[in-house]
C-alpha cells in the first residue's frame, strides 16, 4: 500500500465519522488508528507502533527547530 508500508486489516463495521479514531482491543489498549474503509468490509488501520514512530520523528524535528530559534506561528481561530 503506497505511503502505508504496514496496515492492519480489520473486520469491524466502522462508520465514516469514526475514520481517524483509535482501534482498541477489548481491554481498551490502542492498537492503531482507523484510516480507511473500503465499502463496508474490510477496514484498515495504521498499527500503533507505526504511529509512535511518526510521532517521535515529528517531535525530534520540532525540538531541533526550537533549539535553532524557530517558533510556531499562532493561527487565527476559524469562523463558526
Amino acid at each position: 500500500a503506497g505511503g502505508f508500508p504496514r496496515v492492519l486489516q480489520i473486520d469491524a463495521d466502522v462508520y465514516p465519522s469514526k475514520v481517524g479514531g483509535p482501534l482498541l482491543d477489548l481491554e481498551g489498549n490502542a492498537l492503531g488508528i482507523v484510516i480507511a474503509r473500503a465499502d463496508r468490509y474490510p477496514t484498515y488501520a495504521i498499527p500503533a507502533d507505526s504511529v509512535q514512530e511518526v510521532y517521535r520523528s515529528l517531535r525530534a524535528q520540532a525540538d531541533a527547530a526550537a533549539a535553532n530559534g524557530a517558533a510556531p506561528n499562532a493561527a487565527a481561530p476559524a469562523a463558526p
